[in-house]
């Protein structure tokens, strides 16, 4: 079954690189299909023009990996999504999906700002069901029932959590010159998406992530940025943190932390050897890649670097600073009212999910925020698909084999496109 699901992709992806185009008269085997040609000008015609089908392996083996409920609410919440954007097209709010245009810095659209919603709920709901792990080192009767080792670390990562929360404080507003109200506001928000989208790519299984939801947008579409407190001058030195920090979430390591502590408990690691591990590898590519650029950019210049991290990002960044500035943006979208609904959304769901079992996973729900599930969900679909019908008419066994072949899905497609230097997926390259 290994052999099979990497002959799959091995073949498919193989023969798209290597040979389709480079033969004469060879075509590849098409793995996206646009929806575009087909509904134009029907009643579906409002999902022009990025809705598509789009079949990754990776993502169809990683979803066969995950828990069903987790993959059925990936993909039903955006079946929900393209059903309520016909519905505000069809009442005469826009034309087609291109009439809702969000983007990373501070814009909103229906979809994003509802996503967003639901991010600040699930993630608060998780922040306080976690107090008291939080803050058990000024409480540590806390987490007296708890073993001597597991309360000893938790009691270090709460003191290490609230210094460095209150260094990064000032850091921002005494090296940086922000205010200090907006300090703090903003760390709050951002420590509210972050532990949300922890939460969500560590049980998604997610390729990428692009969040259209942020702190800024909170601020404009809550506030509007032409208070004399909010104005967007007012924000430059938080807005250029956070283009360097958060700009790519694709190179988010608080997942796959939450992952390797998974991994730490089930093989029973030791502690100390464990944390001092991870903290030694982070400090060791800080190092190597920090030096890596100051020796290329110094040889090659800075304008024989990558032109995307090098030229169009900075430029970027400074450029809507300019135009937020002189423009002073406001909510034109009624993004706080969609903000709400996604917030009263995600409340109905947990509260609900206790008594109605069938209700989906909020997962789903938060990925509104995240446009490359466009991308993203038919393969998810295909793989919750196969998860099910093995689940429901196999046992472990069964279960056990057909997971071969999925895991040979992705060892294809990583191995071949690894070698070949090529992402597993061009959605990186189009946020859409």
């Amino acid at each position: 079954m290994f052999w099979a699901g990497l002959a799959v992709s091995l073949g498919i992806v193989g023969w798209n690189q290597y040979i389709a185009g480079r033969v004469p008269g060879i075509k590849g085997i098409p793995l996206k299909w646009y929806w575009g040609p087909f509904i134009e000008g029907s009643i579906l015609d409002g999902l022009r023009p990025w809705t598509r089908f789009h079949i990754i392996f990776t993502l169809i083996g990683l979803t066969f990996l995950i828990p069903s409920r987790i993959s059925y609410s990936l993909w039903s919440f955006h079946v929900l999504y393209m059903l309520q954007l016909l519905i505000i097209v069809w009442l005469g709010y826009g034309v087609n999906e291109g009439s809702f245009p969000a983007d990373w810095y501070t814009g909103l659209n229906f979809r994003t700002a509802e996503g967003g919603g639901a991010l600040i709920v699930f993630a608060a709901v998780i922040l306080w069901k976690c107090r008291k792990y939080i803050f058990c080192g000024f409480r540590p009767g806390a987490v007296a029932e708890l073993e001597k080792p597991e309360r000893r670390e938790l009691r270090v990562a709460s003191w290490l959590f609230v210094l460095g929360s209150a260094a990064l404080v000032l850091i921002l507003n005494q090296g940086m010159g922000a205010n200090i109200f907006h300090c703090i506001l903003y760390y709050l928000l951002m420590l509210v998406v972050t532990i949300g989208l922890i939460r969500a790519v560590a049980e998604g299984g997610f390729l990428a992530l692009r969040c259209y939801f942020g702190p800024f947008h909170v601020i404009r579409s809550v506030f509007g940025m032409n208070h004399t407190w909010s104005l967007p001058t007012l924000l430059v030195p938080l807005f250029i943190f956070h283009s360097a920090m958060f700009w790519s979430y694709r190179t988010f390591i608080a997942p796959a932390m939450a992952n390797a502590l998974k991994i730490r408990d089930k093989l029973r690691m030791r502690r100390l050897g464990f944390h001092g591990a991870v903290a030694a590898a982070i400090v060791c590519a800080l190092a190597v890649g920090l030096l890596a650029h100051i020796v290329t950019s110094y040889s090659v210049s800075a304008d024989g670097m990558n032109y995307w991290f090098y030229r169009h990002v900075p430029l970027n960044i400074f450029t809507n600073l300019k135009n937020f500035g002189i423009q002073k943006p406001v909510d034109v979208a009624s993004g706080k009212w969609w903000m709400l609904a996604g917030g009263l959304a995600m409340v109905a769901l947990l509260y609900f999910r206790r008594h109605v079992f069938w209700l989906p996973h909020p997962i789903g729900l938060i990925m509104f925020v995240n446009p490359i599930m466009n991308a993203y969900w038919f393969s998810i679909l295909i793989g919750w698909i196969f998860k099910s019908l093995v689940s429901k008419y196999g046992n472990k066994d069964v279960y056990a084999r057909f997971r071969c072949f999925f895991i040979g899905l992705i060892i294809g497609e990583v191995v071949l496109k690894g070698l070949s230097g090529l992402p597993l997926d061009d959605v990186w390259l189009w946020e859409r």
